[in-house]
């Protein structure tokens, strides 16, 4: 049975152009999913969920999600509701066609009970909801609720039921009890109907569906005008499939794009940063990331490029950008290997350094500024000179033509007498 990866996410997120980590909205139905995993690595901010026909026993794996409004659970099989304390912001829950029994409604209850924001609850075709006092149970727990199968509760409606809750109390033990004794004699004494709807059929009778569409399908497609081009089609995509490790288990390196990469770290050197140059005009949508602590993995339009990385990372911190003007694709990756004191230790040291490096900018440019106004003032100083001299030679010229205009005038005075 499949489980719930980052593949199966990103593929399912193709609306948020496959990122993760601001993804809010996500479906994942009818997959035959078993476990819930991976979403509270992967997808810290969803906010509605859709999980319903699927092979769920345990719900699970979601009490970190702080944002989730709304999960859908139906057509599973849960028989207990839990693991949803840390859901602070849920509002909806649908649990229709599940397997939470009378034996488990008290325990259920008093787990949504821990949800402040609880609004809407949808159990119809549980076996507790055979328990006639069970919606009365359940507006007397639940005060903050204000539909529950579809309708909706009224003050009156919950004034009553709290009214009469020890007597629901009371009544909900006994048929408790009733029914865990009948279970157990059913079981030794091999009453139970062999077609009864529990646990066991369903996932039987889902087997056997599955079974019948796969033989179904398998038949579609020997008889199908296209079998020849289909198998061209599957062999070329598995020659596309590339291997993670190699023989000597070391990650395989690949670059079947030829497209041009590069790693760097951030000045803090507290991140890994990685830069793929894809071509510019393809959308985002035809690049899927897959990314783990030592290795990335991008398919970029059925092309791989895979490749190890210099250091582990945290990869649920990872972030993805691409550059809308030249379509580089960059991933900045935090380093694993790094407490976060250690962190902040280089980041004190990098600021540092870049005060002392602005501190030296700011005296070389002092030290050139005043190289300037010095260069400036020395100019002024010579051109002041100049002209200094430039007018004392104009006065000694004007002194010598007059002198020599005085002589000729004594000259020819002398002449005439």
């Amino acid at each position: 049975m499949p489980e719930i990866t980052q593949d199966m996410l990103r593929k399912k997120s193709e609306h948020n152009e496959s990122m993760l980590s601001t993804l809010e909205e996500i479906s994942l139905h009818q997959l035959d999913i078993e476990r819930i995993t991976n979403l509270e690595l992967y997808c810290r901010h969803l906010k509605i969920l859709y999980l319903q026909n699927n092979l769920l026993e345990k719900m699970e794996g979601i009490s970190k999600l702080k944002e989730l409004e709304y999960i859908n659970l139906a057509v599973n099989s849960i028989s207990l509701i839990e693991g949803v304390r840390g859901c602070e912001s849920l509002q909806k829950i649908d649990l229709t066609l599940n397997f939470v029994d009378i034996e488990d409604l008290e325990e259920s209850v008093d787990n949504l009970a821990e949800l402040p924001d609880l609004r809407e609850l949808y159990i119809i075709g549980n076996p507790c909801t055979d328990w006639e006092h069970y919606k009365e149970y359940i507006y007397a727990r639940l005060p903050n609720l204000g539909r529950l199968d579809a309708e909706d509760i009224t003050k009156s409606m919950k004034l009553q039921a709290k009214q009469n809750l020890k007597v629901y109390e009371t009544d909900l033990v006994i048929r408790a009890r009733k029914n865990i004794e009948k279970k157990v004699l059913e079981e030794q004494d091999g009453s139970r109907h062999p077609n009864a709807y529990t646990k066991e059929f369903r996932r039987e009778c889902y087997e056997e569906q599955k079974q019948r569409d796969e033989e179904h399908k398998k038949q579609q497609e020997e008889n199908s005008m296209f079998k020849d081009y289909n198998d061209f089609q599957k062999k070329l995509t598995e020659k596309r499939d590339l291997p993670v490790y190699n023989e000597k288990g070391e990650v395989r390196q690949s670059n079947q794009g030829k497209y041009e990469w590069r790693f760097d770290e951030t000045q803090d050197k507290t991140c890994i940063i990685f830069e793929i140059k894809v071509p510019k005009y393809m959308e985002t949508a035809q690049i899927n990331v897959d990314l783990h602590p030592d290795y990335l993995r991008l398919d970029v339009k059925g092309r791989i490029t895979q490749l190890s990385i210099p250091e582990n990372i945290l990869v649920e911190k990872s972030k993805i950008q691409r550059s809308t003007t030249t379509g580089v694709l960059q991933l900045t990756m935090p380093k694993a290997n790094l407490s976060e004191i250690e962190a902040q230790g280089l980041r004190i040291k990098r600021r540092m350094e870049q005060r002392e490096q602005e501190r030296k900018l700011r005296k070389l440019e002092k030290v050139q500024q005043e190289a300037r106004d010095k260069a400036e003032l020395a100019k002024i100083v010579q051109e002041e000179e100049a002209k200094t001299q430039a007018q004392a030679k104009k006065i000694d010229y004007e002194n010598s033509n007059f002198i020599i205009r005085e002589s000729e005038l004594d000259a020819e005075k002398d002449k005439r007498l």
